[in-house]
């Protein structure tokens, strides 16, 4: 069964039309999202970005503050979500802790929110949730 995410905070851009270009085999998303940020599929990633360059400016400051939100102990996983029912791909950046506090919620829509305005500008699609598991280090 294929991984669903819980209750996103989704933070929506306006549909691209912008020509698709070449990703590079290169993984640069480290540059983008800090060293703390596992990327499993980075080439799917960076396709993504290379169709949605915009969304590159707002990736960076989205992941530094969910890091200071939820610790250096709290994993965090951006990769590329596929909807296996619709033609629909947005990236999506997973919190992960040891420990579940009550109000994640909150505080993931804490960190969504305060990029909204600047993410309504862009193309593309990022969604920051969490799966509830725990992280793999």
């Amino acid at each position: 069964m294929p991984e669903t995410p819980i209750t996103p905070a989704l933070i929506t851009g306006i549909e691209s039309s912008a020509p698709s270009f070449a990703a590079s085999s290169t993984n640069c998303l480290p540059d983008l999202t800090g060293p703390n940020v596992i990327t499993i599929n980075h080439k799917e990633v960076e396709q993504y970005l290379a169709f949605h360059p915009d969304l590159r400016s707002v990736l960076g400051p989205i992941c530094s503050m969910a890091r200071e939100a939820f610790g250096e102990k709290a994993e965090l996983e951006l990769k590329l979500y596929r909807d296996p029912e619709m033609e629909d791909e947005y990236l999506t950046l997973y919190v992960r802790q040891v420990h579940y506090e009550a109000d994640i919620m909150d505080r993931i829509e804490t960190v969504a929110n305060h990029y909204m305005g600047q993410m309504e500008r862009t193309s593309g699609h990022l969604v920051v949730t969490t799966d509830f598991r725990r992280p793999r280090g």
